[in-house]
């Protein structure tokens, strides 16, 4: 007899069969509908980079440049999730003053970098830490003066009329890239309330390089870090004019700057290291805050390139996302592998784009991973969990020195051409007693050098480890996964949803709008299970991802805030669906069996799951309402009723009609995330080059990740700029073959003068960037603006 079962998802599941009454367990397949926050006409950010559902129920959302959103929300019915009161805190983080990396203010930046919130204290009190930093961001383009002890925790409490702001930790480290102070969570470890804070790195494996600004590891750079709430909350709140504050990083003494009681020789008994304008102001390490044994601010864990994000599970887990290293933009430190590593420049920056043969190492492969510290916070060692990132001045104190830039010069050609002259490897501590570059302030190490203790010393932190390959040296990489780039937020499934299947899982973003499943075990916490695209179709980089629990507000919903979409999309747990699959009596491939727009077969066709309303397909033209079709099988998708085949700009506003270019003059900066634009990936393109082909699709002139023989692209994200791996083709005369030939529109006509096109592109001098390999028997490859 023909077996008929239909799946039934449900709190307890059966599996029933039309040839009898037959119950069987099994496990249930988690299944979410999405939609979208109704802001209700209240303000809203269209570049979350955090959220967090506080202890009054109300949503906090953190923008981009530092203004907080605190939103009361109401569930009206399925999927319908509306702002009914809102307070927009927009100078409690964007008021802090912004400086250059001397130390001077600078009140022409009236920005922040914010990335990191979270949210404790009570209904009746909420508290709210934002983490900050400095919005410039330099690294390819060069050195834009940021400062680099910019990080600040600033604590935002409401007092029951007002809410009270103090920067309670000021002077933590700033990357001449956007890697910054990042993610938050609030913890009680033996009784002590901590803040364990993502800190990002400054260099791209260990060693300065041309691509982040020449700039080194500082001592409380690239790594977790542990501040101490208890040790802040005994301190007095301090006021510098404009700001209250608790705690200012304690910097090294910068010998090119002047200190704050004019005495600048440290042999003279009323000499007390403090410069003018302490703590801001890194300048290129020569003022970088210290690691002060027993101080407030301690290392939890060490060795990460730009950790986004953590999360503190409810059994006590720690597990934290990190980027890994770019392909192309910097390499491993002088001496790597151990204690006797140093902060010199090495030229070429072996291990950047090839082996370094040096140190027998291969070349950095671009992945990124996820990583347990600890399993049980509550007995974990501070800093006795390495994560494979180098920093040179934690592992050799004594002997790392400092690669520091000097003056600054417009000529382009001056010392390694990115427009610096008197770049110095300092290995000697100033001492105007002393000879030669000891007492040359320009040349000499800060007197009070090292800013981490020798009794402090690591020597592991030494040791570059390829996330998921081999180590030479040593111990390998200790990783949960890797998962291709770029993955930033995280949080725990903790609700008991769907018969309790997804509770310790662990839920994180990709900026390509889809959320990673990760089931992990509840033991010694190693991979169980890895879901990729377990959610999809967010339309933007989920930064933000809160999960709530069976005793929170709008219990088992996941919450992500959309980067560049102006989104918070609420994932609703559907615990009760019917789903009948391929084979299955009744199957219908053009039905929609979890209700959430696409047909069975559309979102087979493009792995997504029929049976998770989550699981979409990538559909850019979604925003434009039924009927939805994904990128895949869409002719038109960005629905301006040009059929892609004849559209230069497929990729055009999808809620908008013309011919999707812009009138002149336009300033499009690459990541500027246009609401208007609506580009891929908020990268300033509204199309891709097709080559004339017969019914073409966009998704196939984009790279194909893991594909070779090439390291794959880096488009959005992180890193703040796209790094191309140019393959063949030309855009000249009729051949038209250009491959990866990204597209962007004005409008012109024969009234049109003549215009200008500024734009910016590194590394045409390096052969490995073009392939086939551009040389005078092959000029074949082609990179630049057309």
């Amino acid at each position: 007899m023909k077996q008929v079962c239909k799946h039934i998802y449900a709190k307890s599941l059966v599996l029933l069969c039309a040839w009898g009454l037959v119950f069987s367990a099994v496990a249930q397949t988690p299944n979410f509908s999405s939609s979208n926050l109704d802001y209700n006409g209240f303000p809203n950010g269209n570049l979350p980079t955090s959220i967090s559902f506080g202890p009054d129920d109300r949503l906090y959302v953190l923008d981009l440049y530092g203004t907080v959103y605190v939103y009361t929300v109401q569930r009206n019915g399925v999927d319908d999730y509306q702002v009914t009161a809102a307070e927009e805190l927009s100078s409690a983080v964007k008021g802090i003053p912004n400086h250059n990396d001397d130390g001077t203010p600078n009140s022409n930046v009236d920005n922040r970098l914010a990335t990191g919130i979270a949210v404790a204290g009570t209904a009746a009190n909420p508290v709210i830490y934002v983490a900050s930093s400095d919005s410039r961001i330099g690294g390819p383009s060069g050195d834009k003066d940021l400062d680099t002890n910019s990080g600040v925790i600033t604590r935002i409490t409401w007092l029951g009329s007002s809410w009270e702001v103090v920067d309670i930790v000021r002077g933590l480290p700033r990357s001449e890239e956007n890697h910054a102070t990042n993610g938050i969570e609030v913890v009680n470890i033996n009784g002590v309330d901590y803040l364990i804070v993502s800190q990002g790195g400054h260099t791209n494996a260990g060693s300065p390089s041309t691509n982040f600004a020449w700039h080194t590891e500082y001592a409380l750079s690239a790594a977790v870090l542990a501040i101490d709430l208890a040790q802040l909350n005994a301190m007095q709140i301090q006021n510098d004019g404009v700001r209250d504050y608790i705690y200012d990083l304690p910097t090294l003494d910068d010998p090119t700057r002047a200190n704050f009681n004019g005495i600048d020789d440290p042999n003279d008994p009323t000499y007390n290291g403090i410069d003018t304008s302490d703590p801001w102001g890194g300048n290129d390490g020569l003022n970088q805050a210290k690691l002060v044994d027993g101080g407030p601010v301690q290392i939890f864990s060490p060795g990460y390139r730009n950790t986004y994000d953590l999360v503190v599970t409810a059994n006590g887990a720690v597990y934290v996302t990190d980027n890994g290293a770019n392909g192309g933009w910097g390499g491993y430190p002088v001496n790597e592998g151990g204690g006797s590593v140093t902060n010199d420049y090495r030229p070429g920056e072996p291990g950047s784009t090839s082996f370094d043969s040096e140190f027998d190492e291969p070349k950095v492969n671009n992945v990124d991973s996820l990583t347990l510290v600890t399993t049980d916070i509550q007995n974990y060692a501070f800093g006795s969990f390495y994560g494979g990132h180098p920093t040179p001045v934690r592992a050799n104190p004594q002997g790392a020195g400092l690669f520091a830039r000097g003056a600054h010069s417009n000529d382009p050609g001056d010392s390694n051409g990115n427009g610096y002259i008197d770049d110095w490897f300092r290995t000697l501590i100033y001492d105007p007693n002393a000879i030669g570059d000891a007492a040359d302030p320009q040349r000499a190490l800060p007197a009070d050098w090292p800013p981490v203790p020798v009794t402090m010393a690591n020597p592991v932190e030494g040791d570059f480890r390829n996330p998921g390959g081999s180590n030479p040296d040593g111990t390998p990489d200790q990783l949960i996964t890797t998962w291709p780039t770029n993955t930033n937020g995280i949080d725990e499934y903790t609700a008991s949803n769907f018969g309790g299947v997804m509770q310790g899982n662990l839920i994180a973003g990709r900026n390509n709008g889809s959320l990673y499943r990760v089931q992990v075990d509840s033991g010694d916490g190693s991979l169980v299970q890895l879901t990729e695209n377990f959610i999809s179709n967010l339309g933007g980089n989920p930064l933000g991802i809160t999960a709530n629990g069976d005793n929170q507000i709008f219990p088992g919903t996941i919450w992500v805030g959309a980067f560049g979409a102006g989104n918070i999309v609420i994932l609703e747990p559907q615990d009760l669906v019917i789903c009948v699959l391929p084979g299955d009596s009744g199957y219908d491939p053009s039905a929609d069996n979890d209700s959430d727009g696409y047909s069975n077969q559309d979102e087979l066709d493009n792995g997504a799951d029929p049976c998770n309303g989550g699981s979409q397909p990538s559909d850019f033209d979604k925003g434009a309402g039924s009927p939805l079709v994904s990128d895949l099988n869409d002719d038109d998708d960005d629905a301006d009723g040009i059929l892609d085949a004849l559209d230069p700009m497929q990729l055009g506003n999808p809620l908008s009609t013309g011919s999707d270019a812009f009138a002149l003059p336009v300033v499009n900066e690459l990541f500027s995330d246009n609401p208007e634009l609506q580009g891929y990936l908020g990268l300033g393109f509204t199309g891709l080059m097709n080559n004339g082909a017969a019914n073409p699709n966009w998704l196939d002139w984009l790279d194909v990740k893991d594909a070779g023989p090439n390291p794959n692209d880096i488009l959005g994200g992180a890193v703040g700029a796209m790094t191309m791996q140019m393959t063949d083709g030309t855009a000249v005369g009729g051949v038209n073959s250009q491959e990866k030939g990204f597209q962007y529109g004005v409008e012109v006509d024969t009234n049109t003068g003549g215009f200008q096109v500024e734009a910016r592109l590194l590394n045409f001098n390096d052969n490995l960037q073009l392939y086939p390999y551009a040389d005078a028997g092959n000029p074949s490859a082609e990179l630049g603006i057309f």
